[in-house]
């Protein structure tokens, strides 16, 4: 089916990521793209950035993990079999993951410190 060039501007300007693909697929010239859509510069959230736990690196590392074990399971019950992992772990079993959080401090500084600068009012 035939697109309207102007729908297929307006839906790779909300995937910034794919507009090129995007345009391609549709058999548009990429070139004429308003620059305006080409946007490289990664995007700031919305929200100021908050720093990562030791119990948020668990979850990155075992959702994945856990989602491959059982495809089955829905995001809810992934979280709370996280929850309970992470409540049996001991002290030492949990400072790997701490440690991953600390040393991820200085990356989340920096965003915080791009964030305040565009949102400085």
């Amino acid at each position: 089916p035939k697109t309207d060039r102007t729908q297929v501007m307006l839906r790779a300007a909300r995937q910034s990521m794919r507009i090129v693909s995007t345009m391609r697929a549709c058999r548009l010239p990429v070139y004429r793209l308003p620059a305006a859509y080409m946007c490289t510069e990664v995007k700031l959230p919305k929200k100021r950035p908050g720093y990562l736990s030791g119990y948020n690196m668990f979850v990155k590392e075992q959702s994945a993990t856990m989602r491959e074990a059982s495809p089955e399971l829905n995001q809810t019950d992934i979280m709370r079999k996280c929850g309970a992992a992470w409540k049996a772990l001991s002290d030492a079993d949990k400072e790997p993951y701490k440690a991953q959080a600390e040393a991820d401090r200085p990356r989340i500084d920096a965003l915080r410190a791009k964030w305040d600068e565009a949102n400085r009012e």
